[in-house]
């Protein structure tokens, strides 16, 4: 009887749209994935990485979730032009990175990932979108919440390889 009651519950949330894939991706959203599973898949095929640094108690995060990345022009343009990665600042397991082990620090009330911390060089600022090319080295730091309309403009700086030859700056106001 608890297995068939399960089986039920199981079917409403696939029907309802509400059972997510591994990271939170849900059914036709964002493809997310950890550092690990990117790494694998850049040695397939070189993508851009775009990762949404996050906490778990950060409200611009939850509500760049609900909006931004539900969005179906950012969620199409994200799978076909960038691995995505979801990456919790304060994770506790240890993450391999460019065959380092990164570990989870305490710091004060809080803590953080070792990475979140290198990556981000220091400022932790929640959310932030980090955009890292196919060698895995920083392209744009960019912290805040992101609407649509401008996360792809930052992705579009990123795709197009506008960086490579343009600073940020000088991009945001074209």
């Amino acid at each position: 009887m608890k297995n068939l009651f399960a089986i039920i519950i199981l079917l409403i949330g696939m029907v309802s749209g509400k059972v997510s894939a591994q990271h939170g991706a849900t059914e036709g959203g964002i493809q997310w994935m950890n550092w690990e599973e990117a790494q694998k898949a850049l040695k397939k095929e070189k993508k851009p990485i775009i990762a949404d640094v996050y906490t778990s108690w950060c409200g611009w995060c939850k509500v760049m979730d609900r909006k931004t990345f539900t969005d179906q022009g950012i969620i199409d343009f994200i799978n076909k032009n960038f691995y995505a990665v979801k990456f919790d600042a304060e994770h506790k397991d240890p993450i391999l990175f460019k065959g380092k082990e990164y570990t989870y620090y305490g710091r004060g009330r809080r803590g953080a990932n070792r990475l979140a911390v290198e990556l981000l060089r220091g400022q932790l600022s929640f959310p932030t979108i980090l955009y890292l090319d196919s060698d895995l080295n920083t392209i744009l730091i960019s912290p805040g919440y992101k609407t649509p309309p401008m996360l792809h403009k930052e992705m579009k700086f990123v795709q197009t390889g506008a960086y490579k030859n343009t600073p940020w700056d000088s991009y945001q106001g074209e």
